[in-house]
């Protein structure tokens, strides 16, 4: 019997210990900066739905006495769920540095986040009570998205040759940080001059006009911008003239982007599409369809984009001047589409 008590005393005493240990720990969370995963610089801008994670120091001051163990988790919790947790093992007093692995949740300016040390391993949901909120430290990080941008399909009412155009299509654009680049080698700023075929009236599919991704962070970069311009040039060029064709093309293009974006968007309403349909074009080759598309709020691509991850808009009909002896006014439309290459399904990572 004095055994069992001797023991139970013991016991006691050594939970005491422990809790005092625990009631004595600091954890600091160095700004709750993300990482990336696998290295140790840092800070980054994580992109929604994937792994990063949070450097930290816990300190144990020893109140339960020197040696005594210090084991658990860390725990990156956001409003949604538990992530994955650090496992921490030292003795007090003394600091333990490490990170704790977090999946970002939506693209927010401002996405909320917490670390708790936890003394055991904590279930899914943030209530858990085996995590110690004591030692927690709280605050926000923005959370980008990704976007990219495709021209899906064109529609033909009529062409600006008497029969066939040759189709090639430029699409150039992004978050414009810098002013995108157009060469004849494709690129995630700009798809220049890509053929799509001989066509008659119809409707086709676009195989080769994709940019992207481009990456966006609410309240901080705004949305992204593109420029995209379908014509005929079926008439024969040679390597330097073609060249010179669509470089000039997409020059317009990039031109008018950035003039919307410093000096808004009535200074570029219509000039541009003048100056692409005036180039050097033979024959009846020229402009079907040009056109500049903004999403000035990221908000609102956001929410157009959160029930599956992309959305298709139809545009007008475009209309040029075509050349004395060629068909009417070619009538062409476009379906593009805004894909967020970073969305996820409801529920993801829970």
């Amino acid at each position: 019997m004095r055994l069992l008590l001797l023991i139970a005393v013991i016991a006691a005493i050594a939970a005491l210990c422990t809790q005092r240990a625990e009631a004595a720990m600091t954890l600091t969370a160095n700004g709750l900066l993300p990482y990336p995963v696998g290295s140790t610089t840092g800070p980054l801008v994580p992109i929604e739905h994937t792994e990063t994670r949070f450097k930290f120091t816990l300190t144990a001051n020893g109140a339960a006495g020197a040696g005594s163990p210090v084991t658990g988790y860390v725990c990156a919790v956001d409003e949604n769920r538990y992530n994955p947790c650090a496992p921490v093992a030292f003795s007090a007093p003394g600091n333990y540095h490490g990170f704790a692995p977090w999946l970002a949740p939506d693209a927010a300016a401002s996405a909320p986040v917490q670390l708790k040390f936890c003394p055991s391993k904590p279930g899914a949901l943030i209530d858990d009570v085996s995590c110690v909120a004591t030692v927690a430290a709280f605050t926000s990080t923005p959370v980008s998205a990704q976007f990219g941008v495709s021209i899906a399909g064109i529609g033909i009412e009529h062409t600006r040759a008497v029969h066939n155009d040759t189709i090639a299509v430029t699409i150039l654009g992004g978050g414009f940080a810098s002013k995108p680049v157009c060469t004849q080698v494709p690129s995630a700023a700009c798809v220049q001059g890509a053929l799509e075929g001989n066509h008659n009236n119809g409707s086709l599919l676009v195989q080769n006009a994709k940019i992207g991704p481009f990456t966006v962070t609410p309240g901080q970069n705004g949305a992204f911008r593109f420029g995209f311009a379908v014509y005929n040039i079926g008439d024969g060029y040679s390597t330097s003239v073609y060249n010179e064709l669509t470089s000039n093309v997409s020059g317009i293009l990039s031109d008018a982007l950035t003039e919307q974006i410093v000096l808004g968007d009535s200074a570029i309403a219509g000039p541009y599409t003048e100056q692409i349909n005036h180039l050097k074009w033979k024959g009846c080759d020229g402009p079907l369809a040009v056109g500049l598309v903004g999403f000035f709020d990221t908000t609102e691509v956001l929410a157009k984009t959160n029930a599956t991850g992309a959305y298709d808009v139809v545009t007008p009909s475009y209309h040029f001047k075509s050349q004395t002896g060629c068909g009417l006014s070619p009538d062409y439309n476009l379906v593009y589409d805004v894909i967020r290459m970073s969305w996820r399904p409801a529920g993801y990572g829970t």
